[in-house]
């Protein structure tokens, strides 16, 4: 042994100094070198106690074993503990990870892990129950990764068996991106994905893609702005399609979204053409893409009631324009717009499409209703429906109109029904047709008809010619030549009152016509022949001069002047261009009576 006193040995701090390590077992003296004394440590009894510390170039040699807390039953493992010091340099319990006993039995355990708050109290932010489920924020999880508080993802999100399965069930809810990237539930639309929702129209119109998704409705507001407004830049995912439809039967005042109107910055509208208008107070539909703030948008105008070629009253051999109040771009009853377009409806484009004329005062259109058709109440002293400019290439004078008018009537000399207007040097055609005294004329050269003066015969027992619908049609037959005198006009006319006469008393073989007691309704009075349809035709002789071939312009309810106005109600009429056949005009009669009340 040592001949000194412990106290008096020499310090050493390394172990790697040491030779051996002395010591006593009983009464033996007994050696053993630093690394014996390592090895052997390191298996004691009750160890292992070696490594005490531990780092990249010390790892642990083995598995990290924490005790239970007790003998248990149910419960938990001691914990690790992570000790740090806090900004006020005071020793804080900075974390721990430790279990306890589940509710699973008889071996399932809860993994808890715990960090120090502001405060320096632990709470547990990651928790993994027995089942499997992965709490963020809450101990409760209720699936494989529930979150008790917001997610925010840097990137994608993906499904892994996207598309892969099969659900059943009504969806109720759907996923939606708000304005600063959140996602959050909103209810599923009750008409799917494409369904409309409906908003009211007003100074501003707040349009929500969570809420309202890519289709809405808007009824625009009198006296409104009716801008409807986007407020946050990419609330509209890129590559977004959907619909707008306007109603302005109220008002034609609108905006789409843009930044120059309410809606966020860097929001714009683009226009096909630079064309908002709406072209009327009907139904206008505009389908848009939207893409980095930008809504591309495409117009499409005067939703109504379908008008299909068959439905064009007026069979279409030779037809080559027909106008119909049906078609006329306007919802409500009143005045016109100066300029509004009347469409032409079949597919010729020979004369194309007419338009109100500048002055619309008294000028109106009434819609259809139950009880009446569409029409034009042309009562303006220089109200009319015409071509906006002269054809650049003229329209043959053989040629044939029908038409629906109703009174009241203005006696007066001369009162346009319809003109034919020509302009080409030498071929001035400007054939009009008139009421000149509430009687068919034909104006230059002149020939009065035969027909009954448009008068109310009712107090006599006849009929009421001033409230009947009528049906006209007029027909050219142009000289052979220029200044040869063989020109001649036909005129074709039907009411109920001549119909409902021809059906009671029928044209009597070999006869082809009745005599139509329009005065007094019963055989006493004034009469004129109509066929067994009710129609009254009259052709004068062919000593018309008529030798102008070609027409450029047409004018309903006046005068190519714009002076000679005939107030009355106008319904459909049409132009053929030739003189069509008598068993054609009963068809446009037969095809067209039902809307007028015959």
């Amino acid at each position: 042994m040592a001949n000194i006193k412990f106290s008096q040995f020499v310090a050493e701090t390394d172990v790697n100094n040491f030779t051996d390590i002395v010591g006593y077992a009983g009464v033996n003296n007994t050696r053993i070198t630093p690394a014996d004394l390592a090895s052997s440590l390191i298996t004691l009894q009750g160890g292992p106690f070696l490594p005490l510390t531990a780092g990249a170039t010390k790892p642990l040699t083995g598995d990290l074993n924490l005790a239970a807390t007790g003998a248990g039953p149910s419960v938990g493992s001691q914990a690790v503990v992570f000790n740090g010091v806090d900004d006020a340099t005071s020793a804080v319990v900075a974390a721990k990870i430790f279990t306890l006993d589940s509710t699973i039995n008889p071996s399932g355990q809860d993994l808890y892990i715990q960090n120090a708050d502001d405060a320096g109290v632990l709470g547990t932010n990651i928790y993994v129950s027995a089942f499997g489920f992965v709490g963020l924020g809450t101990t409760s999880p209720t699936a494989n990764l529930d979150i008790g508080n917001d997610l925010v993802v840097g990137t994608n999100v993906t499904f892994s068996d996207y598309g892969s399965g099969t659900k059943t069930g009504t969806a109720t809810q759907a996923l939606a991106v708000t304005a600063t990237g959140g996602v959050i539930e909103i209810p599923v639309p009750s008409g799917g994905s494409s369904s409309y929702t409906s908003k009211a129209g007003g100074a501003t119109i707040d349009w929500d893609f969570a809420t309202d998704g890519p289709n809405i409705i808007v009824t625009l507001a009198s006296a409104s702005a009716n801008q409807i407004q986007v407020s946050a830049l990419g609330e509209f995912p890129d590559g977004t399609e959907g619909n707008v439809i306007l109603i302005p039967t109220a008002s034609t005042n609108y905006k789409m979204p843009d930044e120059d109107f309410g809606s966020a910055a860097g929001i714009n509208s683009l226009f096909s053409s630079g064309n908002t208008s709406l072209g009327g107070t009907n139904k206008v539909l505009f389908s848009y893409t939207y893409d980095d703030g930008t809504f591309y948008w495409k117009k499409f105008e005067n939703y109504i009631d379908p008008i299909y070629p068959p439905d064009i009253q007026f069979p279409l051999t030779n037809l080559i324009a027909y106008y119909t109040p049906q078609a006329f771009n306007q919802a409500v009853a009143g005045t016109v717009s100066s300029g509004a377009l009347v469409e032409q409806l079949t597919s010729s484009n020979t004369i194309g499409d007419l338009q109100t004329s500048a002055n619309t005062t008294n000028f109106q259109f009434f819609p259809k209703t139950a009880t009446e058709p569409a029409y034009w109440a042309l009562a303006g002293s220089a109200n009319a429906i015409l071509r906006g400019s002269a054809l650049t290439s003229g329209v043959t004078t053989q040629s044939t109109l029908c038409m629906w008018m109703q009174g009241p009537y203005v006696s007066q000399t001369f009162g346009g029904i319809f003109d034919f207007f020509g302009i080409q040097a030498g071929a001035a055609f400007d054939q009009g047709f008139y009421l000149s005294n509430l009687s068919f004329l034909l104006f230059s050269p002149n020939y009065i008809f035969g027909y009954p003066s448009l008068i109310n015969y009712s107090a006599t027992g006849g009929a009421d010619l001033t409230s009947e619908w009528m049906f006209i049609a007029l027909q050219f037959f142009p000289s052979t030549s220029a200044g040869s005198n063989d020109g001649s006009v036909k005129i074709g006319v039907g009411c109920a009152s001549s119909e409902a006469w021809a059906i009671a008393n029928p044209p009597v073989a070999p006869a082809t016509t009745t005599d139509w007691d329009y005065q007094n309704g019963d055989g006493t009075g004034n009469t004129v022949p109509v066929d067994a349809n009710g129609i009254y035709f009259e052709q004068s002789g062919s000593s018309l001069d008529i030798d102008e071939f070609f027409f450029e312009n047409v004018y309903l309810g006046n005068a190519s002047n714009l002076a000679e106005n005939n107030p009355a109600h106008y319904g459909e009429f049409a132009i053929f261009n030739t003189t069509i056949p008598e068993s054609q005009i009963v068809a446009c009669w037969n095809g067209s009576k039902a809307t007028y009340g015959v």
